[in-house]
């Protein structure tokens, strides 16, 4: 397979507005995606494609989740690429045969944070360094009482905030 300057990630869902959504986010990220919408699609395209991770929802037509993510882990590949699952928040924990697991519903943030954890950011380039994080201290009871001030204002006239 010939060099490529994106990492490639292969989404295994059938669920338009999912797959809309996550592929946006990733692409805007800098990673290639490509999309399998049943277990067996998501085979044969992970044999293709040698993708550096595949996303797998856990309820999926034709194999489930479960046995896609083992077949996937049973290949050469498979074992050096990274698999991550999709799963309801009644099934937590990281399934077995993956790498990682994300709970539905999740946040950009939250799928941003894995994928990077996984493989790197989406362009092969080095990273940019980010700023680091500034952190933020504040009193949680008088945070509470200015909340409560807030809402109690919007009571009394909608539309209207002061600070």
């Amino acid at each position: 397979m010939e060099p490529r300057s994106n990492k490639r990630v292969l989404l295994v869902d059938y669920d338009p507005r999912s797959i809309g959504q996550i592929r946006r986010l990733l692409r805007a990220s800098g990673y290639e995606i490509h999309i399998a919408n049943n277990g067996s699609k998501a085979i044969e395209s992970f044999e293709e494609l040698e993708p550096d991770l595949t996303l797998v929802q856990d309820l999926i037509p034709g194999k489930n989740g479960d046995e896609v993510c083992e077949s996937l882990k049973q290949t050469e590949h498979g074992k050096r690429s990274a698999i991550c699952k999709l799963v309801s928040s009644c099934r937590r924990g990281v399934p077995y045969a993956c790498d990682a697991s994300i709970e539905k519903p999740f946040s950009d943030e939250t799928l941003l944070e894995t994928v990077h954890e996984l493989i790197g950011s989406g362009s092969t380039e080095p990273r940019k360094p980010t700023r680091p994080a500034i952190p933020v201290e504040f009193n949680e009871s008088e945070l509470t009482a200015r909340l409560d001030s807030v809402m109690l204002g919007l009571n009394d006239e909608p539309g209207k905030i002061d600070t």
